[in-house]
């Protein structure tokens, strides 16, 4: 479970060391990834610093997702500051020029800018109208959270987890902000994820947080049997 540069290293730098089975995106198309987290207390204490530091992640988002910049962004993200990598590493992934290699010395090379998003929404993946990968959907919080039961980080669904999700991804502090760009957001917080999405082919409905979790046989804490014959 990586990204780049090590996975690119992994299949070109390092012969015959690893492949790519599946990127993000194959496993659940438009999925939430990255994220800016604070505290609370510091939206609370610094509201003009919170909002300049989500618009500021907002614009370089945008710069990124742009064709004609991502070269320029995969440069800088080589720095050592950054990953210290050769930029012929942490390319790839950012410029959409992608090997998923293997052990027979072929390249299997998907060219495709979604590759990695940055902004702005494929059409084909987009949940709603004016999408975009930084918008916070109250649906995909609340799916983290059946995942954190069903893994035994938490010891059940919480009865508000509605409640809980809006108090940990304000969606709408997020709207504020982003009209303040001139940005418009999604009008809806829910949206149903369609099995197709999934690579378990699983649906996700946010109304009904236990029914999905009910539905995984593989979870923590679940008896697996495994019989060996001689």
């Amino acid at each position: 479970m990586v990204a780049e540069p090590w996975n690119t290293r992994a299949i070109t730098g390092n012969e015959g060391v690893g492949f790519t089975f599946a990127q993000g995106r194959e496993i659940w198309q438009g999925h939430p990834d990255r994220i800016l987290a604070v505290m609370e207390s510091f939206i609370e204490e610094n509201p003009k610093t919170y909002r300049s530091l989500v618009k500021a992640m907002i614009e370089a988002c945008q710069y990124c997702d742009r064709p004609e910049n991502r070269e320029e962004v995969a440069t800088i993200i080589s720095g050592r500051s950054f990953t210290g990598a050769k930029p012929q590493f942490t390319r790839p992934g950012i410029v959409g020029d992608y090997n998923y290699g293997g052990f027979d010395d072929q390249k299997r090379l998907v060219e495709d800018l979604a590759t990695t998003i940055f902004f702005a929404m494929p059409k084909d993946i987009a949940k709603a109208d004016h999408d975009h990968s930084t918008f916070l959907w109250q649906s995909e919080s609340l799916w983290l959270i059946t995942q954190a039961a069903r893994w035994g980080q938490i010891a059940e669904i919480p009865k508000n987890a509605e409640e809980v999700a809006k108090k940990a991804w304000k969606t709408d502090l997020y709207r504020q902000i982003a009209d303040d760009m001139g940005i418009v957001s999604p009008s809806e917080d829910y949206y149903v994820v369609p099995p197709g999405a999934f690579i378990d082919q699983k649906a996700f409905d946010p109304s009904d947080l236990v029914g999905y979790l009910n539905s995984f046989e593989i979870r923590a804490n679940s008896p697996q049997f495994f019989y060996l014959q001689g």
